[in-house]
């Protein structure tokens, strides 16, 4: 079980787990967000919780910070992922809910609130962190302030149609 310590992240994922994060949200009108330490330090101990009892789900105190999480299991042999690549995946992951995301009658659903909270408008900071042993890795993500969670009007205004897009849905 490898548990990454707090002092600090790996940069490279740091700099992947960011950059794809202000992809996704450019394509949304949203602004970049910046790296935040203590979303990170949040993060990093909950993927270390998920290792270390081999659970899976949201924190129950996130001290009003927005948290996606991801999973990644090897039914056979050893991660051969690099923790970049993970990081990569899960923000794909969360960002491919857009497909189920309903502009029209905009809200919460847990079909789509990962997709929800990476592009979410006010939301300006965020932290990443991975946890893994060789045959499962989690990786959180804590976002600040916290977005999807409020009335439908602001879901209106946080959550932009995709630029250039036409969307019946």
């Amino acid at each position: 079980m490898t548990l990454i310590p707090l002092k600090i992240a790996n940069m490279t994922f740091q700099s992947v787990s960011l950059d794809k994060h202000n992809y996704y949200r450019a394509k949304h009108d949203a602004a970049p967000l910046t790296w935040d330490r203590n979303c990170q330090v949040h993060a990093q101990n909950w993927a270390n919780q998920l290792l270390r009892t081999n659970t899976f789900g949201h924190s129950s105190d996130r001290n009003d910070m927005g948290e996606n999480i991801w999973a990644y299991y090897m039914t056979r042999g050893k991660l051969k992922k690099t923790d970049e690549q993970m990081a990569e995946e899960a923000i794909k992951a969360w960002y491919d809910e857009v497909k189920k995301y309903s502009y029209i009658f905009p809200g919460f659903s847990k079909k789509t609130g990962h997709f929800t909270q990476v592009v979410w408008k006010d939301t300006t900071k965020v932290g990443m962190a991975i946890a893994k042993d060789s045959e499962k890795a989690f990786v959180c993500a804590n976002y600040a302030p916290q977005g999807n969670v409020l009335a439908r009007s602001e879901f209106k205004k946080n959550v932009k149609r995709k630029k250039g897009a036409c969307s019946i849905m």
